[in-house]
């Protein structure tokens, strides 16, 4: 079976985010980023991810003409007939106008955005039955819904029981009062940025008290409400940055005066963040109490945009009362391929259990590769020196040489990963025992903001050792409290909050990085290595070979793996000192001034 699953509807006129790609092969599964592809974070003003569609083709080797089934999210409108008769007769010639009535009929599907958000959760995870819970800002204008929650079942025919859902009718939710504390810290709606500065501020009780009066609550019709009046912004276009292009900045500015604003006046921004996320914790667990009181399931999946808040998840793992709870890769709308190209999948009967193949869920390396003659094209091409190791193990062995001496690799190696975080193979490295390693990622090569922290690859084997018996996941999606060992070994990798968002490391599902890990970890004592995403600041993690030759060159990295494939900076471009001004200034003097700018 062929199938090919596609979000946004390519002919909806909507105007969305995270535009995706899933195409499935018997058994064989891609799935990726548009953003990835175009080099921009923020893909909202295109409808088509061609060049996802286009790489799937090519990574399964299959083609328009032979795909048995087209998946696309539920439109808000019924779709001109001429406009289907462009996307599957003229454009893709999967059909004859002639058979093109049928083909609808047969062999186009749609599933609603909360329901795709449900399934990508539940066949990514291990469980066979579970509570489930979608939570995003707001679905899309085919599905207008912001949470939907029940149990979903492998045994059951339906497979999704629905307990309850709300409307965007409602009002506001959740997801959104994280957005609008997001803006007012001048993030516009970069909420990870919220949550890392948030480990640097205090509770503050009476700020608490004062947000969370901007709830209404309905538990009758469980609904939970946000109310935030909003002055309008204003546009910026005089600022437009070509080569970190995001729309969003330039419409708009953050952050804007409102009822959450005025709350929040004089408190600092690092307390306005820890209170805020700490409400919104609070306010999670509450909804769910509430919504499955009567649930006797031992098991909680969480999906949705709101769900790739590390700390929350690892908030509801402790305190939810389910014996498990699993975060997918991509709980955003970056995963809805995903869920309806599986969906498809089970109910045509081919998927009799899900494809996970271990308790931490599926392999997330779904995305697209290169080989090893594209690759040497480019390189020439490019006239870049380089040296090729056949052996990866003897690759990993000068990897891992490199990084004890300081330098900060970019590992670019077989398929990309699906989803938000980098995993190993499309990762900048470097040495975790080294706490300068941070300043110089941060402040150099990544060009970030300092307070948000880097996540440590752990190889599985040595979790336990790390961080105990607290939750693992290997997509970053959890936290953990430091063990003093870790603290210890791996100062670079750990939060100020003493917390740190590890990545476990599986073996068979990706042995070329483990084995890098193991190979450090051999030599240092420290399994353990620093890994961010491939990208530099603004743009969205690289997918080419020839963007991270360009990376290379721009300074982003010192080192770069290119499959078998490895080339130094210092052989492929003069080099002046770098600036020294900043890289050891302390973070306490650098919230300070980041308090004086608020």
């Amino acid at each position: 079976m062929k199938i090919v699953s596609i979000y946004p509807h390519p002919m909806d006129d909507q105007y969305r985010h995270d535009h995706n790609v899933t195409m499935i092969k018997n058994k064989e599964i891609y799935s990726y980023e548009e953003a990835k592809l175009k080099g921009s974070k923020n893909d909202d003003a295109s409808s088509f991810p061609i060049r996802s569609i286009f790489m799937g083709f090519k990574q399964l080797k299959i083609t328009p003409r032979n795909i048995d089934f087209w998946v696309f999210p539920t439109p808000s409108k019924k779709i001109n007939y001429k406009i289907y008769k462009f996307f599957f007769v003229d454009f893709f010639k999967s059909t004859s106008e002639k058979n093109l009535k049928r083909f609808l009929k047969e062999k186009v599907i749609f599933v609603k955005h909360h329901e795709a958000h449900v399934y990508t959760g539940f066949f990514s995870s291990n469980f066979e039955q579970s509570d489930i819970i979608s939570i995003d800002g707001g679905g899309d204008m085919g599905d207008e819904r912001r949470m939907l929650w029940g149990n979903i079942n492998n045994k059951n025919r339906k497979l999704f029981k629905k307990y309850g859902e709300t409307f965007n009718s409602a009002g506001l939710g959740v997801g959104a009062y994280h957005n609008h504390l997001t803006d007012l810290l001048g993030f516009y709606d970069n909420n990870g940025k919220t949550s890392g500065l948030a480990s640097y501020g205090k509770l503050n009780k009476k700020l608490y008290k004062n947000l969370k009066k901007l709830f209404i609550y309905n538990w009758s019709k469980n609904n939970i409400k946000f109310s935030n009046k909003r002055s309008k912004s204003n546009e910026r276009f005089s600022e437009i940055k070509i080569h970190n292009f995001e729309a969003k900045k330039y419409l708009k500015t953050s952050p804007v005066k409102s009822e959450l604003s005025i709350i929040c006046k004089n408190f600092k921004p690092q307390d306005i963040a820890k209170t805020g996320e700490i409400l919104l914790q609070d306010l999670t667990i509450e909804m769910i109490g509430k919504f499955f009181k009567n649930s006797k399931a031992k098991n909680l999946i969480c999906v949705g945009g709101l769900f790739n808040n590390v700390a929350l998840n690892n908030f509801i793992s402790k305190k939810s009362g389910y014996k498990k709870t699993f975060f997918s890769m991509s709980p955003g709308d970056s995963g809805l391929s995903l869920g309806m190209a599986l969906y498809l999948k089970k109910m045509k009967g081919k998927i009799k259990s899900n494809l996970s193949n271990g308790e931490c869920g599926i392999n997330p390396f779904l995305g697209p590769s290169f080989n090893e003659k594209e690759i040497e094209e480019i390189l020439i091409n490019s006239k870049i020196k380089y040296k090729k190791i056949n052996l990866y193990k003897k690759l990993n062995s000068i990897i891992v040489n490199k990084i004890i001496k300081g330098k900060i690799v970019g590992l670019f190696r077989d398929r990309a990963e699906f989803g938000p975080r980098s995993l190993g193979a499309r990762s900048i490295l470097a040495d975790p025992r080294n706490i300068k390693s941070k300043h110089r990622v941060n402040q150099f090569i990544k060009r970030r903001d300092w307070f948000m922290p880097y996540a440590p690859s752990v190889i599985d084997e040595n979790f336990k050792d790390y961080f105990g018996h607290q939750g693992k996941s290997q997509y970053m999606q959890l936290t953990q409290k430091v063990s003093k060992k870790f603290l210890k070994i791996a100062p670079a990798a750990c939060h100020v909050d003493g917390t740190s968002r590890s990545q476990i490391v599986i073996k068979k599902n990706n042995h070329k990085y483990h084995d890098l890990i193991k190979k450090f970890g051999d030599k240092t004592g420290c399994y353990s290595l620093l890994n961010t995403s491939f990208n530099r600041h603004g743009i969205a993690t690289i997918s080419s070979p020839k963007q991270a030759i360009e990376h290379l060159l721009d300074g982003t990295v010192e080192i770069l793996i290119l499959n078998n494939f490895i080339i130094e900076l210092e052989n492929n471009r003069k080099l002046h000192k770098r600036f020294k001004n900043e890289i050891y200034l302390s973070e306490k003097s650098l919230l300070k001034k980041f308090e004086k700018n608020f």
